[in-house]
């Protein structure tokens, strides 16, 4: 009987994790087919989650995530603490890759580095944190300006992207965006590195790392990663202004 009511519980899980930000109401049949289970167990577990106001029916008979998820919702973003979520982030981005890693907001036509991890290397991105800098350049101003309107997070975009020597000489930088609820752009994440130790095999290494960190980051604050991981299909750019 234990057993029972945990595989009811994990697919009544899995009912709610089948609506996307991206979907509409979902029908019995589509639910039912999204998590590969037959319509009248389906059906069953709809009606005690509508019972507990979890999803709710239309008209129509399609489901809707109900109004007791928006109440968990709530509590949810009132525990969040961003800080005590990004530091190990950008702890294990700057293990992975032995550079310094930050983490960007942006502030009208400027960015500040709100978190910064230093790199144990003698030779690194000198960068305080609290600096503001102009929002264009480099590679963390180019994902808060490219995926700050909706419409511009195409599927045919990469979510990672490298510059060399564009905000400073003899500087490089990778960076993706951090999402929060509702697809809110909230951050910029990733690392900063000497010209001189920049190369396109170390953007095949680190690269991954900064878009995987992005993700799990996204995932901790609410966000839906699914955007980020599509587009991991589609490698990263690189802007290169090396002499």
């Amino acid at each position: 009987m234990a057993g029972d009511s945990i595989r009811s519980v994990d697919r009544a899980l899995d009912i709610l994790n089948a609506f996307s930000t991206r979907d509409g109401p979902l029908t019995l049949t589509e639910l039912s087919r999204r998590i590969d289970l037959n319509k009248s167990t389906t059906s069953r577990l709809l009606q005690t989650l509508e019972q507990r106001r979890f999803v709710t029916r239309l008209a129509n008979g399609a489901y809707r995530p109900g109004p007791s998820l928006g109440r968990l919702g709530n509590v949810f973003r009132a525990s969040l603490q961003f800080d005590e979520q990004v530091l190990p982030v950008l702890q294990r981005l700057t293990a992975t890759t032995g550079e310094s890693s930050a983490c960007f907001l942006r502030e009208g036509d400027m960015r500040r580095c709100h978190m910064r991890v230093e790199s144990s290397l003698s030779v690194r991105d000198q960068l305080e944190v609290g600096m503001r800098v102009p929002l264009g350049p480099g590679s963390y101003g180019r994902v808060l300006t490219f995926f700050e309107p909706v419409g511009n997070r195409v599927p045919t975009a990469a979510a990672v992207i490298a510059t060399a020597g564009e905000r400073e000489p003899k500087m490089a930088s990778i960076a993706a965006p951090v999402f929060g609820q509702n697809q809110q752009l909230l951050a910029a994440i990733g690392i900063s590195l000497p010209l001189f130790r920049f190369s396109r095999e170390f953007v095949d290494r680190a690269a991954p790392a900064v878009l995987n960190e992005a993700i799990e980051l996204t995932e901790l604050l609410g966000g839906d990663p699914s955007y980020l991981k599509e587009a991991a299909k589609n490698g990263f750019e690189i802007h290169d202004k090396k002499p």
